[in-house]
């Protein structure tokens, strides 16, 4: 689950949002009307630039907040749409997520449920990621309460997360090699695919390992390299 910096809304989407939320004010906030407006937003030009604002690759890779692999692809209601109808139009309670992770989180929420949005959250604070394993510690109670919700340790999950991190590994030395050698076109193609990676934890975890002597025992020596010669990387 990757920290989301949700960005300001402006122009014609917010305006929209607005109207939307104030006539869900004025239907009594219930359930059924904010399923039947909910509906009504597909399709339009207000929702579809609420969307890409949401959604945009520079916040989130294109992936979703909460499993980091897939495709974003649906706006999750982080405190759902059964528990406080009143927030379905309200911009700081949209999260970007898959399909999937959005069936599967549904209208399960409770005060413990970690918001990757919320200002105090850091996946360090709450999850360790077990490079052996692929698998994610728990550490708090909040973690706890939010790995079942969200299935951060589904089998598909934790075997990609394991292949990932000596991928995104390859992916620092590959860059570091083509910058050596000249080849900057590459260099280029290699820095956005890095960018975009899956997983943004696992490579937040690389970049964290290596500031530390132990942590960097656990790295390849190629990208432990890369990462001293290219600091630029961290900016990523």
């Amino acid at each position: 689950m990757t920290p989301y910096s949700r960005p300001p809304l402006g122009g014609s989407p917010a305006r929209y949002l607005a109207k939307a939320a104030s006539d869900l004010a004025g239907a009594g906030n219930t359930y059924d009307a904010s399923t039947t407006m909910w509906r009504g937003r597909s399709g339009t030009a207000w929702f579809d630039g609420a969307r890409a604002t949401l959604e945009a690759p520079s916040l989130t890779g294109g992936r979703c907040v909460y499993c980091e692999h897939d495709r974003c692809s649906s706006v999750d209601h982080f405190i759902p749409r059964r528990t406080c109808p009143d927030r379905t139009f309200d911009w700081e309670n949209w999260i970007p997520a898959c399909q999937k992770c959005n069936t599967t989180k549904r209208n399960q929420f409770s005060a413990d449920l970690l918001d990757p949005s919320g200002p105090d959250y850091a996946f360090e604070d709450h999850f360790e990621f077990k490079f052996a394993t692929g698998e994610f510690d728990l550490l708090t109670t909040k973690a706890e309460a939010s790995e079942p919700v969200f299935g951060l340790n589904e089998v598909r999950l934790v075997e990609w997360r394991r292949e990932h991190f000596e991928q995104i590994q390859a992916d620092v030395a590959e860059y570091h090699r083509h910058q050596q050698n000249g080849d900057h076109g590459k260099a280029r193609i290699r820095r956005n695919t890095i960018r975009t990676t899956r997983f943004r934890t696992v490579f937040q975890t690389v970049l964290r390992w290596h500031r530390h002597p132990r942590g960097r025992l656990l790295l390849d020596s190629d990208c432990v390299a890369a990462l001293d010669a290219r600091p630029e990387i961290r900016t990523w």
